[in-house]
């Protein structure tokens, strides 16, 4: 009797031990995957008009503005408009004027233009820019993400390069002009003018190839190469060092909006994952690297290049990811309930 009760008491103790186990470990792994750092989106803010948090938007060249700092987590906005000739047509706002418009809170979504105006010359780069600071570096085991939609990015030589996308940058946006390497229609080589953030430790961008109403329809750049009508090129640019790829993501992707989530983890190795939007998203393309050891991100910049149509963007984040070690106390958890159900049973 007494080595019963002596085995049922260390019995007790061990359940009780497993489920206390358990317990930590799943509080612990289920806090660390759902703690969100910074949070905003366009539904916080109001055009103009109106009362509280009203966006100032901008036109044309040259233009800088200070947006409100709403949300929760983040730094200041700074929205800047720059081109590179005379007669640019860009800029950036706030608006409810799509009310399909898939990526909108409480009907706000934010969008930006950028064309070359009246100018007509390839050389001629117009671009606008929404520079987001951060409270404090982005670090391991953290996440960005945000959405991004547009219903044509536009092809070369329409105003130069077009480029629609995200960078994640060590402060605010430095742009200076430089080139790109391209093959038109007709064979010939060529380049682009772009602009070059030498801010930018990362990007995203959009660009289209071929135009097949044109004769001059782009149908190379940086390697890719489009076999006629417009092809969604995704640019992934690590520490100036581009992967180009016509995979994963069209341009119906684009226009039924896409996630863009940039997972930050230790080493500065990074996972770029495209998903849908909706209730139900789906990851449409997946991207991996590694960053240079002495990067660090301060702030992401949302761009707009020599479009067509306009570009919109919404609901940025800043959200803390699992670590290896949540993982494995997950299973330490799973393993600590079953020996309780099987000491349970006997």
């Amino acid at each position: 009797m007494r080595s019963r009760s002596s085995s049922g008491s260390l019995l007790s103790i061990s359940a009780l031990s497993a489920v206390a186990v358990a317990a930590v470990c799943i509080g612990t792994a289920t806090s660390v995957h759902a703690a969100t750092i910074a949070s905003d989106n366009a539904g916080n803010y109001e055009g103009t008009g109106g009362t509280a948090n009203v966006w100032l938007n901008t036109s044309n060249s040259p233009a800088t503005a200070t947006e409100p700092n709403a949300g929760t987590g983040f730094g200041a906005w700074t929205v800047v408009n720059q081109q590179t000739g005379a007669s640019p047509y860009n800029g950036s706002g706030l608006t409810t004027f799509n009310s399909s418009n898939p990526i909108r809170t409480n009907g706000n979504y934010w969008y930006m233009y950028a064309n070359n105006g009246t100018n007509g010359a390839s050389t001629n780069v117009a671009r606008a820019d929404a520079y987001r600071a951060f409270t404090g570096d982005l670090s391991a085991n953290q996440a960005f993400s945000v959405a991004l939609q547009s219903g044509s990015v536009g092809s070369y030589p329409a105003a130069g390069m077009p480029a629609f996308g995200f960078s994640l940058d060590n402060g605010a946006p430095t742009l200076s002009v430089g080139s790109v390497p391209v093959t038109v229609g007709n064979g010939s080589q060529t380049t682009a003018n772009t602009y070059v953030d030498s801010s930018a430790v990362f990007s995203l961008s959009f660009n289209e190839l071929g135009d097949s109403t044109t004769s001059n329809n782009l149908t190379s750049y940086n390697g890719q190469t489009s076999s006629g009508g417009y092809v969604l090129e995704t640019n992934v640019t690590t520490d100036g060092a581009t992967v180009s790829s016509t995979s994963g993501i069209t341009s119906a992707d684009l226009a039924a909006g896409i996630t863009a989530s940039f997972d930050l983890g230790t080493g500065n190795a990074y996972k770029l994952t495209l998903s849908s939007v909706g209730t139900a998203p789906q990851v449409l393309a997946t991207y991996t690297g590694t960053l240079n050891s002495s990067d660090v991100i301060a702030g992401a910049d949302v761009f707009n290049q020599n479009t067509d149509q306009n570009g919109s963007f919404n609901s940025l984040a800043i959200t803390a990811t699992p670590e290896p070690t949540s993982v494995a106390l997950l299973g330490i958890a799973a393993g600590s309930l079953l020996l309780l159900r099987r000491r349970k049973m006997v």
